[in-house]
């Protein structure tokens, strides 16, 4: 009976260890970081774009005669003027109304959905005129957002965003991006994830859905009921965007620009541009599906979202963005750069060393022949005209009589 025992003991060991082994493996491949293109094209679904062709206006560069041809054809007209809807998740005012006195003004319309928590926070949303929804769970939030708004803007909305108050949005930039794509098919748009085998774009980065991926939605939740019953954890409604969206065969695209560069961000400019800080990058977000780069190559020239975190930060990214223009005025004052300045003790050492070359000894120039050098090359009364043309604002260099390669060294007769 004993030995019995010690079998059954060690064969459920022994299917615990492989059942927990499975586990272990599957989460590792869905929440780490694919690290490059192959990876990611063994993935459960093909992505429609990888980084070498998904930046709209790059895309006629490199398959111009396509979009030519289309566009000839009349079948494939560019949207100069897209519609931006812009809908902030609002939870703190501050942030809320920095976004709303910034960034928000550029888009077409903007508008504020707050979440009811029983606190007493929840009663200031109404000095916003803050959409008050009380659901319970997050993708019953999103989903019933998605219902309201579509029957409030129905005539009007092509592209909504959809971000939280702490991020930072440049509506032109996302014009620029959806310029050659047709809002009434259904798109997905933001910073890719994977998490047990679906991927989605993540909510820390914003979102961007177009009128037909809406229409695909509210026609499959069409009431407060099935948007509650279709989900039920708190802090997952991109991952049920995305896991909904999939089964209505919409999937995310790779929203990089040529270079590789992400448009949409998880993390502020300071975090990103500034290099040597790569682990607080890679331990935040392990679901990312393409690798955080810190550094020049970390974002797009025509990035979208990043995190403004704060109120201030807010405003202060929306003056250096919008208002902040550097003076370059070509070929005048005062933006010429200044001729490299180098310390008194040092100018006859580099003028002796420019002439003869930087093996000379400099211990055998005393100053009578450092003298002798400078009266060879150029006379007194020569030295004063150049002075006084200098006072008048033309350059020295075109004013010397002579010029090096003019002088042989033994002419100096002092080395």
């Amino acid at each position: 009976m004993i030995r019995v025992k010690i079998i059954f003991a060690f064969i459920l060991g022994f299917a615990i260890g492989v059942v927990l082994a499975i586990l272990v493996f599957f989460s590792n491949n869905f929440t780490n970081d694919f690290s490059d293109q192959s990876s990611l094209n063994k993935a459960v679904f093909p992505l429609k774009y990888n980084h070498k062709n998904v930046d709209s206006f790059e895309k006629i560069g490199l398959i111009g005669n396509k979009y030519r041809s289309l566009m000839k054809k009349k079948a494939f007209k560019p949207n100069y003027k897209s519609n931006i809807l812009c809908v902030i998740f609002s939870s703190d005012l501050s942030n809320s109304f920095a976004a709303s006195k910034s960034w928000a003004k550029h888009c077409n319309n903007y508008h504020l959905i707050g979440m009811d928590d029983g606190t007493n926070n929840s009663d200031n949303f109404k000095y916003l005129n803050v959409t008050v929804f009380k659901p319970k769970h997050s993708w019953h939030f999103l989903c019933d957002s998605i219902l309201f708004l579509y029957k409030l803007y129905k005539k009007t909305i092509q592209w909504v965003i959809f971000v939280h108050d702490d991020v930072f949005v440049i509506p032109e930039n996302l014009r620029y991006y959806v310029i050659y794509k047709d809002y009434n098919k259904p798109y997905y748009l933001g910073d890719l994830s994977c998490f047990w085998s679906t991927y989605y774009n993540t909510a820390e980065a914003g979102f961007v859905l177009s009128r037909g991926a809406i229409k695909l939605l509210i026609k499959k939740f069409n009431t407060t009921q099935k948007c509650e019953s279709s989900g039920k954890h708190w802090k997952a409604e991109d991952y049920y965007l995305g896991k909904h969206l999939a089964v209505l065969d919409v999937h995310p695209e790779d929203t990089r620009d040529s270079k590789g560069r992400g448009r949409f961000h998880t993390f502020t400019p300071e975090q990103l541009y500034s290099p040597g800080n790569s682990n607080l990058l890679t331990k935040y977000f392990r679901r990312r599906v393409y690798p955080n780069i810190q550094g020049p190559n970390c974002c797009s020239d025509k990035t979208i979202t990043f995190q403004g975190t704060s109120q201030h930060r807010i405003f202060f990214y929306y003056y250096l963005l919008y208002f902040l223009k550097p003076y370059v005025l070509k070929g005048n004052n005062p933006n010429n750069l200044s001729r490299t300045y180098v310390p008194s003790p040092h100018v006859w050492k580099k003028f002796i060393t420019d002439e003869f070359g930087e093996n000379v000894d400099l211990d055998t120039v005393d100053a009578d022949k450092y003298y002798m050098l400078w009266l060879n090359k150029i006379s007194p009364d020569e030295l004063n005209a150049i002075l006084r043309k200098e006072a008048s604002g033309k350059p020295h260099y075109k004013l010397f009589p002579k010029v090096k390669n003019n002088l042989v060294k033994n002419d100096y007769n002092i080395l």
